[in-house]
């Protein structure tokens, strides 16, 4: 049995490492090798990977949201669903970006000042600041769903959310071979490593001084994710890191996805080719569909 698992993982990163377009056979790794393998820079990748910020929020559709995922799990066959992990008052991990309730629902005051019997009863609001039918989701109940799903799961543990509860949950789902954390900190990163291991882990690299920290850091590197600064940077900076093994995710949200689709389209196909691996988007099913039509004609 040993001999079987070990070919079929080997097949597998073969398989993946000359992979020229995410799709969904491949966005379902059974084991840490397999996560790894999947976010090993590839330079002869014909697309990057595309992830949906907050899940992919659209009108009707909230960001960290269960029916938001589904909708983009639909339009795109290999998403990095990355969603806000933050802590309620009485100790239940819950999806949400900001404390301030009234940002994303018709609650009102902080998140983090509220129970889960007050955070439940909430309606949450689309992008357009509508109120929809639906509700705001425990961080279990989201990583029961995604588990499920043929998706990445990229989790955001906001400042000041424990990390410990945080990774218990994960570790209880069985999802941490499908999963990558963002850290907001270095001595964060280097405090899972050390409590879990066999995690996928993503760091800023927005600074040389930060780039060089990491460089020294005990994590192992094909372990790491680098989130890179939204504006293009020198050629010599992506090959730097992804010389590391490591690769890099560039976000769009809030700058190019607000422009008009025609002139946005060249400023995805620009980034990619500078060197993101990973592209961080409000709107994943229109820059999916980008990258598609554009490796399709080649």
């Amino acid at each position: 049995m040993k001999t079987a698992i070990s070919y079929l993982t080997i097949l597998y990163l073969i398989s993946n490492y000359n992979s020229k377009i995410p799709n969904s056979s491949n966005c379902r790794p059974r084991n840490f090798a397999e996560i790894k393998a999947l976010f090993q820079h590839n330079p002869h990748r014909s697309a990057p990977f595309i992830m949906a910020h907050r899940g992919g929020p659209a009108l009707g559709f909230p960001e960290n949201c269960l029916a938001t995922f589904a909708r983009t799990l639909a339009a795109v066959s290999c998403p990095l669903i990355e969603f806000d992990v933050r802590m309620s008052k009485d100790s239940v991990l819950v999806l949400s970006h900001d404390d301030a309730l009234e940002h994303g629902s018709n609650g009102h005051g902080l998140l983090s000042q509220s129970t889960w019997a007050t955070l439940k009863k909430l309606k949450l609001k689309d992008e357009a600041g509508q109120i929809t039918p639906h509700r705001m989701p425990t961080f279990a109940t989201a990583l029961k769903f995604l588990a499920k799903r043929s998706a990445i799961l990229i989790i955001d543990n906001k400042p000041g959310t424990p990390l410990d509860k945080v990774l218990a949950a994960i570790t209880h789902a069985k999802v941490a071979h499908r999963s990558v954390l963002i850290c907001y900190a270095l001595k964060d990163a280097e405090y899972v490593y050390q409590h879990k291991p066999n995690l996928m882990l993503a760091l800023g690299f927005n600074q040389e001084v930060q780039i060089a920290a990491i460089e020294q850091s005990s994590i192992p590197k094909d372990q790491l994710i680098a989130l890179t600064p939204r504006e293009i940077q020198s050629p010599t900076y992506y090959q730097r890191i992804h010389q590391l093994g490591i690769s890099c995710s560039l976000g769009t949200n809030g700058n190019i996805d607000t422009l008009p689709s025609a002139q946005s389209k060249m400023l995805y196909l620009e980034r990619f080719k500078a060197g993101a691996d990973i592209i961080c988007t409000d709107h994943p099913e229109q820059v999916a569909k980008i990258f598609e039509q554009t490796a399709t004609k080649h």
